[in-house]
């Protein structure tokens, strides 16, 4: 990317940064999060559903079944069954929920089309990790205004001055990438450390097996030389292996952030990377906690989202958690 590029793509970051969660304030909905859940639950049918949508990739499923594991044990605590199905975007639900043999469901996956929305608006939801519909459904996700931040200041507090951030186009379905990545460019400026902006969008016209061969060609075109780049994206995980391929020494020559789901995908325990732990034990819990909230307020209207706290691991940390 060439530098008049960059630093346009690095303003446009920085002013959507303040429109998603200005200076000096709580990002948005934070502040409508219930204090406790002390609460009657009415579930006259003893049954939540958990709906995942048909187009979640295989390592998506590996988070989702840390979270499944942990929402089902909150859920039996409280005597509660969770029945676990999926359904495509476009439709049909499970039969059991349109016959409404349900009490309360969690969803995670793509936002569906407009009839299957208008059916779920009649149950309590809590959607899981994406944004969902924040305007009528409660959602439990992590806080990605905070992993934005706190991996910009990781890599400079560790003396990068020459960083890069791979990130997307903002886009409803995938909110959370450009969240990040809003949150790291406020940081940098702050610090007044300029950032290099690679939008992995901009290759999708090319094969898959090509695009994060062009997107480490972009990477490693740049001068000078990044020292530390942040991975904001979860689809990205060949361009590390490219990286190695080409002679990168991950974590000398060049310190790697990305999230857990990427480092599954890489499968390579030798490699010394840092990975955001979004806690994905804790979003299950917290996830079944919201539920039984909402189940008992109805009617309270408006949608709350819960944003739970990540934490920056070493890569062998992490492959003894996991």
């Amino acid at each position: 990317m060439k530098r008049g590029k960059s630093v346009k793509f690095f303003a446009r970051f920085l002013r959507r940064a303040e429109e998603l969660c200005p200076m000096n304030t709580q990002p948005p909905a934070e502040k409508n999060t219930p204090k406790n859940h002390s609460h009657t639950v009415s579930a006259p049918h003893g049954v939540l559903a958990m709906l995942w949508t048909t187009d979640i990739k295989p390592i998506e499923q590996e988070i989702g079944l840390t979270i499944q594991e942990a929402a089902v044990e909150i859920a039996e605590q409280h005597g509660l069954k969770v029945r676990i199905a999926s359904f495509s975007p476009e439709g049909p639900l499970p039969d059991f929920v349109l016959n409404g043999e349900v009490d309360g469901v969690l969803v995670q996956g793509s936002v569906p089309s407009e009839t299957i929305v208008e059916h779920l608006k009649n149950l309590p939801v809590v959607w899981l990790l994406t944004k969902g519909q924040n305007n009528w459904a409660d959602r439990v996700q992590p806080d990605n205004y905070e992993i934005g931040h706190v991996c910009c200041e990781h890599l400079i507090q560790h003396g990068h001055r020459q960083i890069a951030c791979v990130t997307s186009a903002y886009s409803t379905d995938t909110p959370a990438y450009y969240e990040r990545a809003a949150a790291f460019a406020r940081c940098a400026n702050k610090h007044g450390v300029p950032v290099h902006f690679l939008d992995e969008t901009s290759e999708h016209d090319f094969p898959p097996e090509e695009r994060h061969i062009r997107l480490a060609e972009r990477l490693l075109a740049l001068k000078p030389s990044m020292t530390g780049l942040f991975i904001a994206n979860d689809n990205v995980a060949s361009l590390i292996s490219t990286l190695t391929e080409r002679g990168i020494r991950i974590g000398k020559d060049l310190f790697i952030i990305c999230s857990n789901r990427e480092y599954a995908k890489l499968c390579s325990p030798d490699l010394h990377l840092t990975i955001v732990d979004i806690h994905a034990e804790i979003i299950g819990r917290e996830a079944i906690k919201q539920l039984l909230w909402r189940m008992a307020h109805r009617d309270a209207p408006t949608a709350v989202c819960k944003r739970i706290h990540a934490r920056l691991i070493d890569s062998h940390e992490f492959n003894k958690k996991t």
